[in-house]
């Protein structure tokens, strides 16, 4: 059975084919006019047989719901209720959807306990033990986000690419774009190893292991640099999880 996957996030939607694991026919689209594309995008998968789907974009849900029972196929949307893990959250509606799925894959991943980060419009840091399952986590701007804000919100501040380079070679900039990406780049380093640091230490207090990192997500390839060998790049995690929802379900 092939299941169809699709992950709705802010700017970009990921789909791809999964069928015991293995993704194929890999695409990414537009959030932004994808109610309207989607019928035209599922002809191109007459070998699907289910359709999963997970979003944090709600208006465009039921829109979604219709192109694919259009198409005849099986739908299943993962949510807190159909989620196949536990989950230690006193308001579960809250929880992206996303962010489920994440934890499902990282649960069936193996090493435990995990922290997901996830870098797209926001970068998720997501916890999942065996003892509770999916715990909660931690939400931060995304580094293109942080990067358009300072743009938008001044008069002087150059739009920047933090790519732009591959690592500042001076922590005292100058000029004003390389005090941006100094600032970017650095910055959003030791932002994003504090957060580490910091549950790592609430894991410890509960007698846990050293925790697991799994990145995933557009801007992961970032982080992978930053963190080497102390953390695992799997760029599919978010589909995985809605496949292993999808058949459990």
């Amino acid at each position: 059975m092939s299941i169809l996957c699709l992950d709705i996030g802010n700017t970009t939607a990921h789909l791809g084919l999964l069928k015991d694991g293995v993704p194929a026919r890999e695409r990414r689209y537009p959030t932004e006019g994808l109610p309207r594309n989607l019928p035209s995008i599922l002809e191109d998968y007459p070998d699907a047989s289910r359709f999963a789907y997970c979003s944090v974009v709600p208006s465009i849900n039921l829109a979604i719901a219709e192109a694919v029972e259009a198409a005849n196929l099986e739908l299943f949307n993962l949510n807190a209720d159909t989620c196949p893990i536990a989950i230690d959250y006193p308001n579960k509606t809250e929880i992206g959807q996303d962010r489920l799925a994440n934890a499902i894959a990282a649960a069936a991943h193996g090493k435990m306990p995990a922290i997901v980060i996830d870098m797209g419009t926001a970068t998720t840091f997501d916890i999942v033990t065996k003892e509770n399952g999916y715990e909660g986590g931690v939400i931060a701007a995304g580094l293109s986000l942080m990067r358009e804000y300072l743009h938008e919100k001044t008069a002087l501040l150059p739009q920047v690419s933090y790519c732009e380079i591959p690592y500042p070679n001076t922590a005292i900039g100058k000029s004003t774009r390389e005090a941006m990406e100094i600032g970017g780049v650095i910055g959003y380093e030791g932002m994003v190893k504090e957060i580490i640091a910091a549950i790592s230490r609430n894991l410890y207090k509960r007698h846990l292991e050293k925790p697991g990192i799994i990145l995933t997500g557009g801007k992961a390839p970032f982080l992978e640099e930053i963190l080497g060998d102390d953390c695992h790049y799997i760029p599919q995690l978010t589909l995985h999880g809605l496949e292993i929802a999808c058949r459990k379900s």
